[in-house]
């Protein structure tokens, strides 16, 4: 699952050679041609710099699109309070803003570290996002507590699985208004009564009114996030550039750089592994030949636009920082390969030609079997391949050439 505990095994490097990167600062050395541990940091505390200047800009966008969420969920609650013949239209741009702001944060599910990640269970990032532990049934739930008393409903004491992204696509996109849950119990209101029994109209405007909360809740959890980060005072950004030496964050420079490279795991145990493997029927998880059902984006058929923001997201933290560490480390080949295969995949998502879950639905799994980036003969397959190519040069040689870890949930992971 994505919380993953930070500790790790360490993955003993043959060489590790540092010089200071472009604008670092001093690269003196010893007697032996090896960088000082003053000009090793200084590179480390420079990609660290760098890593942080690529991803304040991606929750930026991540904030400014939820922002424009909440106005396009409120503006088509405000048709459907009053039955408008705008109803379908204003639904279809909060749609597709919805869209916009699930692919600006998907950028950012790679980059799970620091103030995002704190918190565990209850972190920023699985109130904005507490995919893969989603349900509909929770949303129900809470839709039909806030609907009973919207005054004392506390949006801040809900679990992830009744607020965030995920439950707003199953908010906006679910064409179905009776509940998902098993029975009525969580669903019926002693004021209203049973969901399932209440008028369509009603229906459709507590659902709507749900929306506006959650949407604004997770703006508000962006805001604050990006806040953490260069908000006054000893933000984020002050305890991962100086990490070594002034940071009370980090013992070591090499402490944050096993955080970022930690995070960058998502694309091995959650992309990989959860959003294609299991649904194309590859993973042991699906019992079955192909398991649609469980593609990222049930409702909204968004999941490969969020594979290819994942990918996108790791592009910028790879060629903003961790490039150069390779580099001095006489290893920038592995920064070029994994770039060329990482823009390989996105180009083959882009040619695609159907949703993914219509990929996975009747796969011939002998097909798939056979399948590689150069033989698509199932494109759900190859794409599975094209990201294994990325996470087989991540476990291997990215953290040894660095002497970083590989994170507990992707350990013995050989597929």
């Amino acid at each position: 699952m994505f919380n993953w505990k930070r500790s790790s095994v360490i993955i003993s490097a043959s060489v590790f050679l540092l010089t200071a990167c472009g604008g670092g600062g001093s690269s003196s050395s010893d007697t032996n041609n090896n960088p000082t541990p003053d000009a090793e940091l200084t590179a480390q505390q420079q990609a660290l710099t760098d890593i942080a200047n690529a991803v304040i800009p991606v929750l930026q966008n991540s904030n400014n699109q939820a922002l424009s969420l909440a106005n396009a969920i409120d503006a088509y609650c405000d048709e459907v309070a009053i039955s408008s013949a705008n109803v379908a239209s204003t639904l279809a741009t909060a749609q597709s803003t919805w869209q916009a702001a699930m692919t600006a944060w998907q950028q950012a599910e790679v980059m799970n570290f620091g103030p995002s990640f704190d918190g565990g269970n209850n972190s920023i990032r699985e109130r904005i996002y507490s995919w893969p532990a989603k349900s509909s049934c929770f949303v129900d739930g809470a839709l039909v507590d806030y609907d009973d008393d919207t005054a004392g409903f506390d949006i801040n004491s809900q679990t992830p699985r009744r607020i965030g992204l995920d439950a707003l696509e199953y908010l906006l996109y679910s064409n179905d208004l009776d509940h998902t849950c098993s029975t009525d119990s969580s669903t019926t209101s002693p004021t209203n009564g049973a969901w399932n029994i209440r008028t369509d109209a009603d229906r459709s405007l507590a659902r709507c009114e749900y929306a506006k909360i959650v949407a604004n809740d997770v703006a508000a959890q962006i805001t604050a996030l990006l806040d953490d980060w260069q908000g006054a005072g000893d933000n984020y950004f002050q305890q991962l550039s100086t990490a070594g030496s002034t940071s009370s964050r980090y013992a070591s420079a090499t402490e944050a750089l096993n955080e970022i490279s930690d995070a960058l795991f998502y694309l091995d145990t959650e992309v990989k592994d959860m959003k294609i493997a299991e649904p194309a029927g590859i993973s042991a998880d699906c019992a079955s030949t192909s398991c649609p059902e469980t593609v990222e984006s049930t409702y909204a058929n968004q999941s490969l636009a969020n594979i290819k923001a994942n990918l996108q997201g790791f592009l910028a933290v790879l060629n903003n920082g961790m490039d150069d560490l390779l580099e001095d480390a006489g290893q920038g080949n592995i920064a070029s390969t994994m770039t060329t295969d990482i823009n390989a995949a996105i180009a083959n998502i882009d040619n695609f030609g159907t949703t993914l879950v219509a990929s996975v639905t009747g796969i011939n799994e002998a097909d798939c079997t056979n399948s590689t980036s150069d033989n698509r003969l199932e494109e759900a397959c190859a794409l599975h391949a094209d990201v294994k190519k990325v996470t087989d040069v991540l476990k291997t040689d990215f953290v040894t050439a660095l002497t970083l870890a590989i994170p507990q949930s992707a350990e013995g992971d050989n597929d």
